[in-house]
């Protein structure tokens, strides 16, 4: 078995502590409308085609397999030695902190072979981080819990609504929340701040009665950025409307949802 990426990233500064190796999985549950990443909703191998870089109309064959610059695979199967032997090229970089992150897409999604490349990398000694949006089953997240050491968590919304339109679960997520929380103490819980989506009165006011029932290690609030643009005209994908929120927004929220004890981080990416 062998599981399916899109990208390898390395001396990444943002996906955990120190300097990290990111591998990026195919496949989520979700299709939330700022999503960064469309590339990675399918578990299955794409296609995207760049016209920016096609040499029509002077292209001899205008045909699906023309060589030209304008195509190119999205997707890429490897299996657990593969993956290893990829991570294993930062060693050196990764020093006390440092070490890989699993992101996506859901790599939950992928438990059952991603649990093979978590084993060899503890066997390594080197340090997991994993980012997840916990819409996935119970037992695949329990299958990868002994070998994470920190989880990076995305809180979306509260609302069932919202999460229904976002093909989502909120039973679901709930449920592998409160069983990680209850398992796991390095645990960063991410929210995106996205209108008119969480960035709701309705969502404020849920989290407000959600998060003094958790402690986590800090909450980062962030606003969505559009960078994703030229990433959907390549899949042939029609990106969906939605609008980020202010810097004093940002703070606004932070200020509503503090707690005693409880780290809240405003970020800017």
């Amino acid at each position: 078995m062998k599981l399916c990426i899109t990208d390898i990233q390395r001396f990444c500064l943002h996906d955990g502590p120190g300097i990290r190796t990111t591998i990026f999985l195919k496949g989520c549950q979700l299709r939330c409308p700022w999503c960064c990443n469309p590339e990675t909703q399918s578990l299955q191998e794409q296609t995207a085609i760049d016209m920016d870089n096609c040499f029509y109309p002077i292209c001899p064959s205008r045909k699906s397999n023309a060589v030209c610059l304008a195509m190119r695979s999205i997707g890429k199967r490897i299996d657990v030695q593969e993956c290893l032997a990829a991570c294993l090229q930062d060693r050196k970089y990764y020093q006390a902190d440092g070490g890989v992150t699993f992101s996506g897409g859901e790599p939950l999604l992928q438990a059952d072979v991603l649990v093979g490349v978590m084993q060899a990398l503890k066997k390594e000694q080197i340090t997991i981080c994993v980012e997840t949006s916990l819409y996935a089953s119970l037992k695949q997240l329990q299958l990868l819990l002994p070998y994470v050491d920190t989880w990076y968590v995305d809180l979306k919304s509260l609302e069932p609504a919202c999460i229904s339109k976002l093909k989502g679960n909120l039973n679901e997520y709930i449920t592998n929340l409160n069983y990680l929380t209850a398992q796991q103490k390095h645990i960063i819980l991410r929210i995106p701040l996205v209108k008119p989506y969480t960035f709701t009165n309705a969502n404020l006011e849920a989290i407000k009665r959600f998060l003094p029932n958790y402690q986590f290690e800090k909450i980062e609030l962030f606003s969505i950025h559009k960078l994703a643009t030229k990433k959907y005209q390549v899949l042939g994908m029609t990106q969906p409307a939605y609008e980020g929120v202010s810097e004093e927004e940002l703070q606004t929220f932070a200020q509503a949802i503090a707690q005693k004890d409880q780290v809240i981080e405003v970020m800017r990416i």
